[in-house]
């Protein structure tokens, strides 16, 4: 690193209305109030997740109309936000940022168990949360032994589960214990065994099983005297046999026989991913001091246990520092935050053996870091809210024999205005860079002296956002005791300049280059009423993704078209022991296609989902959920096309039961 100071800004995102789940108890089975946040899209919580009996990363984000995880198996399944996949994201676990592709894309997007989550907290503003938010941010919270423990004591649960699209088995146990009022300590442990699943026409998709293992222990030191401070060790394995490249790595499954040699042959594969996360805050009677400090480090590897094949490898390690003061003149109530952000990530793979242009078959080590300081500034006076701030990163970035660096400035710039005690307008700008580039750890060793950099030199990759919108939130909008909340919002984001190399992943690489402008363009809304005890919600999503004025489909690290999508999901709090809901997801025909391509065909799929607390068995919790109910036969539609294999379809209904017992 050069040295060189920066100074960045962390810009706030649109308001929009969430509605997340909360706990219940035998006295108290009303829902939650809807609330209205200033800096995130949505929040997912631990209830919610439960309810829909989530078990994978696609099940997560299962009702977020602004998030599609496609792909199928697990060897290929994508995340995309707001159509922006997620090599181009800020992913985190408890503040560890999960860091660079290992090969293909599997590396930022990895496997946690949903029981383990606290919230997720889903951000579509660019460079929000440090370096790399070129689209946004996704950010994994895990739980605290606070969150399970009213009082000093100790506990655990235990929890077993079944699904039948893939026949999986799963288990967990979580102990917790709390001395004194403020120190708690958490440990888990969790197993999942899966099947090939079954998709809505009855065919089981070949080599989609997986085993998988979770581990965490956790310290947290909350409410002393102003101080917040937690540790948590996670480390989660996974272990499949998957296709290494080519269509099975891409589409997600092979024909059948499959080949006997070539990048597409059947190979065992682990991965194993290690996070560590120490956070520290500091909240003082001064209006002077609101204090954040962290520090990560996350290690995530892919081996061959049953191949000669080098594992691939990545390390980061990070820490950031803000402080927050507020004052107030007159009637402008100003906020002003100040910060630092650090990550340094090694990557490590092999090169080709290809002497005639210097690659020699050597092990290979790459390296990038990125440095920023950020400020800024938030003025409240009346109905108008402003906020303006600028993030400046000094990056260095090692593509083989390739350097990038330099220093790049991200503005920022939002305004809120209160029309009515109901009605709100916003809009805003943001914009963000990197350096680390889209390119796989494993693809680097294809990289040499006489690679061209087609364009001229590399320059830094850059994302432009623009949003604009109306929130509405109303009591008693209805009836008497109820709560409506509605927004839509328009959003524009241009991805410039993405690093990019040839796809043949057996190939020397004869050049590299800054990508062409991607263009994501839409708009979502959002509707939520809430009554006692039933709320509903219902989500809409329209993008389109473009390169020079031409549709673009799905292209890898990059983007991915849908089609329109509704979301609709209602819960009903029938009786303080028994809760129903039910969910829709329905998605029109994607029609935009690129040349030689098939349109996506549309799909609804219904769900269902119904708990059970006995107030005799205190701590017992029986839930059943049944996804794709009618067991509809359908392909996500940001999954890779492939003219071998066409596009996997995803699992048919899943019926999914479980039993949780806290003690």
């Amino acid at each position: 690193m050069k040295g060189r100071i920066a100074v960045s800004a962390l810009s706030l995102a649109i308001a929009q209305t969430t509605w997340a789940d909360a706990p219940r108890t035998s006295q108290d089975a009303a829902l939650p109030v809807i609330k209205v946040t200033g800096t995130r899209t949505s929040d997912i919580s631990s209830e919610a997740l439960t309810r829909r009996q989530a078990t994978s990363m696609r099940d997560i984000f299962a009702l977020e109309p602004s998030v599609d995880v496609g792909g199928g198996a697990t060897n290929a399944r994508r995340l995309y936000l707001n159509g922006i996949e997620a090599t181009n994201l800020n992913i985190s676990i408890d503040g560890a940022r999960q860091g660079r592709n290992l090969f293909q894309h599997r590396g930022n997007l990895t496997g946690l168990d949903p029981a383990l989550l606290k919230r997720v907290e889903i951000d579509t503003a660019a460079g929000q949360q440090g370096p790399g938010a070129l689209g946004g941010s996704v950010r994994f919270e895990t739980l605290d032994a606070q969150d399970l423990l009213d009082a000093p004591g100790a506990g655990a649960r235990v929890r077993l589960g079944y699904g039948s699209a893939d026949r999986s088995e799963q288990g967990g146990l979580t102990a917790y214990a709390r001395a004194g009022e403020h120190l708690g300590f958490l440990a888990h442990v969790s197993a999942a065994n899966r099947d090939d699943y079954r998709t809505g026409n009855g065919t089981r998709v070949s080599r989609s099983a997986s085993d998988d293992r979770d581990y965490l222990i956790k310290l947290s030191l909350l409410d002393l005297e102003g101080h917040d401070v937690r540790f948590s060790a996670n480390r989660h394995d996974s272990s499949g046999i998957y296709a290494r490249g080519s269509h099975g790595s891409d589409a997600g499954y092979l024909p059948e026989p499959p080949p006997t040699s070539g990048p597409s042959v059947p190979r065992q594969q682990k991965t194993v991913r290690e996070s560590y996360a120490l956070s520290h805050r500091y909240r003082h009677d001064s209006p002077w001091i609101d204090w954040r400090a962290s520090a990560y480090l996350n290690d995530h590897t892919l081996s061959y246990p049953a191949d000669p094949i080098q594992p691939l490898d990545t390390r980061e390690h990070g820490a950031a520092l803000s402080n927050t003061f507020t004052t107030e003149l007159g009637a402008v109530y100003a906020t002003t935050t100040l910060g630092g952000d650090y990550f340094e990530e090694k990557g490590t793979t092999r090169q080709l053996m290809r002497p005639e242009v210097g690659l020699t078959g050597d092990s290979l080590t790459t390296r990038s870091e990125n440095l920023g300081l950020y400020v800024q500034q938030q003025l409240e006076w009346g109905p108008v809210g402003l906020s303006a701030g600028y993030r400046l990163d000094d990056y260095q970035s090692e593509f083989g024999p390739i350097e990038l660096s330099g220093t790049r400035g991200s503005p920022n710039a939002r305004v809120d205005y209160d029309l009515t005690e109901q009605w709100s307008l916003f809009a805003g700008y943001r914009e963000a860079s990197r350096a680390a580039g889209t390119i796989p750890i494993g693809w680097l060793g294809r990289l040499h002296e006489e690679t061209e950099q087609l364009g001229g030199p590399l320059r830094e990759e850059r994302s432009r956002q623009k949003e604009t919108g109306v929130a509405y939130e109303q009591a008693s909008a209805i009836t008497p005791g109820d709560r409506l909340t509605a927004s839509v919002t328009y959003f524009e984001t241009d991805l410039s300049g993405l690093i990019e190399i040839p796809g043949s992943g057996g190939m020397p690489a004869a050049w590299i280059r800054n990508a062409d402008t991607i263009t994501v363009e839409g708009w979502r809304a959002s509707l939520q009423w809430q009554l006692d005890r039933i709320s509903t919600q219902l989500g809409l999503q329209h993008r389109s993704v473009e390169r020079n004025g031409e549709a673009l489909g799905i292209v890898r690290r990059g983007a991915a078209d849908s089609g329109d999508q509704i979301v609709w999901d209602t819960r009903w709090q029938a009786t303080p022991e028994w809760q129903l809901g039910y969910t829709l997801n329905a998605v029109s025909r994607l029609k935009d296609v690129p040349q030689g391509q098939p349109q996506r065909p549309g799909y609804a799929v219904h769900g269902a989902q119904l708990a059970y607390q006995p107030q005799a068995v205190a701590g017992l919790e029986v839930n059943l959920a049944i996804h794709n109910l009618l067991d509809k036969q359908y392909a996500d539609q940001t999954s890779l096309y492939s003219s071998l294999t066409g596009v996997v379809d995803e699992p048919g209904r899943d019926i999914r039961l479980s039993a949780t017992y806290a003690f």
